[in-house]
């Protein structure tokens, strides 16, 4: 068994510490002959910085007895070559001597990849911040515990002053759950499986946090446990939220996958290739042990990477490098492919021949399919930048390096392109020296502001003419993890065109105020004119007509028939004369009120206008429907003389003459932007060659002696209606009906017009 051990092994005297006898492996592995090693003892084996520890242990030998477990010492190979190896041994007597039979075991490069999982820890530290997830190590060897950055914030501790141990952490856990905890933990570690516990901890300044913690066992190649590690993740604004349980354990899920490799160990001597777990979490083989040539590795390659990867690995092989790389793609168990990184480092003897290839394979799917979003991303970049009007930029304002892809402001002005180190500096020189000032000091405002990051501004620009152009611009700045500015995106315009138009527009806006001041001034001129002349033409009218009574009265005895006539005809004229002049004053001033909106129930406003004609209606037996009608706010007096002009009509234009009683319905609809009124009645009716006619002032359609009136209601309904911003307009057959229709929009101010 001594000789024939696939490990290194040999006998040394307690006493004197001469090896006495060696096996072949160790004679192989270490690099000494048999001869040179019977001629050593154990101490040459070691590095001096070792060699107090050494002599220590061997003084501990004498009172030891059974398996005694040395630990992980650091040896030298013949070569100068350092190893770490796990060294074991028992009492024995050889040749009448007590001796101590040492089994040494070849450590190294499960050494480095622990270091290796150790360095990794730092790429976690952005994943952790954001997630709220630390990493924590119990190193079983050494009993040390290490803690990421993110254990200690979450803890609310100070790594220079705090120092992790299961004392300090039981001490942090709520009291209600300490016992749970250290339960939970005990059994873990009894069982070697993994952990996973939901507890409460008490941070220094009082605050309760919530954290949920997974950890595992990680095993050298002998199954023994060397590491216990995991995780603990700040978990209380979920508790506080009541996040499901499900979300909690994929958000583990993903940082996990994200930072996790499937170990691999290729033994060349045995043909043998040995797969982690890690190998089934992350591809869904199951993890095996096996020889090979029946290994599954080569068979799940992509076919048109297989070549490529088998021949870069045996050239690897043969070659004397220490390290071997390879991107491809692996199919996974559900028979889909990931991108893998794989990584592996040679263990070879004195001749540079390969005895081991150790590493790692890493899913890279999501950073490949990142890279191809990253890809596309900037090739729509680019065309949007040629598409659009906008100079689009990008500064950098540590460099201070501004890059413009495609199409450039400064060509767009008639400049060559600028160098992307020269751009600050050359707008500087060609910005308005007004411009600058107040845009350079805006904008350095905004970079100390971590709370403001959008800038906007317009600004002067020179142009190769001498003229300058007016350029809208605007950004958005980027601030790393401590608010500082270092970067800022954002895109110019040409707006000197949109400029111009605005002036031409101002002055056109000046000249139309102008003359709307022009056009109060003359309103008011003609509406005092209108008032004057008004009542100047009625003094003459009154006159006439006093006079025509007086000269009917004091001479009716002299006066014949004809002559009588003749006086009544002057005073009809005289009187209709002077309603037309009122009317025409009460036209001038329709929709001129001040009156403000205000709300208005239409049901109330019909109801009163209904009782002023009550008595026509019972004369006339007229039927009035009015259907369910809005509140609006609008002007009063003037929808009141809207619906009373329109109700007189539909009661005076009626054709009780031939046996029909009045029908008269008031209905509205409501649309999206405005309500729509009908008035409808069964009366005469009106022919389309008329239905503009009738809005026309003094417009009559019948002799007077059929139908009353001056012919100017339909005037002033119409030019209420406008004045609302509304529409009004007829539908009519002759001798059967007709209908006023109009629109009063919603929420619009009325047009007011100065008196």
């Amino acid at each position: 068994m001594f000789e024939y051990s696939t490990s290194p092994k040999w006998i040394f005297d307690v006493e004197t510490d001469e090896i006495l006898d060696v096996n072949e492996t160790a004679v192989n592995h270490y690099g000494y002959s048999r001869q040179e090693f019977l001629g050593m003892t154990t101490h040459q084996l070691k590095p001096k910085e070792e060699l107090s520890r050494i002599t220590e242990i061997h003084d501990q030998i004498k009172n030891m007895e059974g398996l005694i477990r040395f630990g992980i010492f650091t040896q030298v190979k013949k070569d100068g070559t350092r190893i770490k190896a796990e060294v074991s041994g028992h009492k024995c007597y050889f040749k009448n001597r007590l001796c101590m039979v040492i089994d040494s075991f070849d450590v190294t490069e499960r050494e480095k990849t622990l270091q290796q999982l150790k360095d990794s820890q730092e790429k976690l530290i952005t994943a952790q911040r954001i997630a709220k997830l630390g990493y924590w190590k119990f190193d079983l060897n050494d009993f040390q515990i290490y803690w990421s950055d993110e254990i200690y914030n979450i803890f609310g501790a100070e790594r220079e002053t705090f120092k992790p141990s299961l004392e300090t952490l039981l001490a942090s856990i709520h009291p209600d759950d300490r016992e749970n905890f250290y339960k939970t933990r005990e059994l873990s570690f009894n069982e070697i499986k993994d952990h996973e516990a939901e507890y409460r901890i008490v941070v220094p300044d009082g605050t309760i946090k919530w954290i949920h913690e997974n950890g595992k066992f990680i095993k050298d190649d002998q199954g023994k446990p060397v590491v216990f590690e995991g995780t603990a993740q700040d978990i209380t604004s979920q508790k506080h939220l009541e996040l499901s349980l499900e979300e909690n354990k994929q958000r583990y899920l993903m940082v996990s996958r994200a930072t996790s490799d499937a170990i691999w160990d290729w033994d060349f001597t045995k043909n043998m290739v040995y797969r982690g777990e890690g190998f089934q979490a992350i591809f869904g083989h199951t993890a095996m042990t096996n020889k090979l040539d029946e290994d599954l590795w080569k068979a799940n390659i992509h076919p048109e990477d297989r070549e490529k990867v088998t021949a870069s690995i045996e050239h690897a092989i043969k070659s004397t490098h220490t390290n071997w790389s390879m991107e491809y793609r692996f199919r996974r168990a559900d028979n889909t492919y990931a991108h893998v990184l794989d990584k592996g480092f040679f263990t070879r003897d004195k001749d540079g021949k390969a005895l081991r290839l150790a590493g790692g394979m890493q899913d890279i799917t999501e950073r490949k399919k990142t890279e191809e979003a990253l890809r596309i991303s900037n090739e729509r970049y680019e065309v949007v930048s040629k598409a659009t009007n906008d100079s689009v930029w990008d500064w950098d304002l540590e460099k201070n390096e501004v890059i413009r892809p495609a199409k450039t402001l400064e060509s767009v002005l008639g400049y060559p392109d600028i160098a992307p180190h020269e751009v600050d500096n050359f707008w500087k020189s060609h910005v308005h020296t007004e411009d600058w000032k107040r845009i350079s000091e805006r904008r350095n405002l905004l970079f100390e502001n971590p709370n403001e990051n959008y800038w906007e501004d317009e600004y002067r620009f020179l142009q190769p003419s001498g003229t300058y152009a007016f350029i809208y611009d605007r950004g958005y700045i980027i601030r790393d993890e401590n608010g500082k500015a270092t970067r800022m995106i954002g895109a110019s315009m040409n707006i000197t065109k949109l400029k111009e138009s605005e002036m031409q527009l101002k002055v056109l806006n000046e000249q139309l105020e102008e003359r709307a001041k022009e056009l109060v001034a003359s309103n008011q001129e003609l509406e005092q004119f209108a008032y004057v002349a008004s009542h100047d033409l009625q003094e003459p009218l009154r006159m006439i007509t006093s006079f025509l009574t007086q000269i009917e009265l004091k001479y009716n005895d002299i006066l014949d028939e004809k002559g009588k006539t003749y006086i009544h005809f002057a005073v009809d004229g005289a009187k209709r004369m002077r309603q037309m002049i009122l009317d025409l004053l009460e036209f001038s001033r329709a929709g001129r009120n001040i009156d403000r909106p205000e709300k208005v129930n239409l049901n109330t406003l019909i109801n009163d206008i209904l009782s002023l004609y009550q008595k026509q209606i019972e004369e006339t037996g007229a039927v009035v429907e009015v259907s369910d009608l809005p509140t609006l706010a609008i002007p009063k007096t003037g929808i009141r003389q809207v619906f009373q002009n329109l109700i007189s009509n539909s009661l005076k234009y009626n054709m009780l003459k031939k046996g029909v009683v009045p029908q008269i319905s008031i209905t509205a609809k409501e649309a999206l932007d405005y309500w729509k009124f009908e008035v409808k009645d069964n009366g005469i009716g009106i022919g389309p060659e008329y239905y503009e006619k009738v809005f026309v002032i003094f417009q009559r359609l019948h002799d007077r002696s059929e139908y009353s009136g001056t012919g100017i209601g339909l005037a002033i309904t119409r030019k209420i209606i406008e004045n609302l911003e509304g529409k009004i307009w007829i539908e009519s057959e002759v001798g059967k009906a007709t209908s006023f229709f109009f629109t009063i929009p919603k929420k619009t101010e009325p047009k007011l017009i100065s008196q």
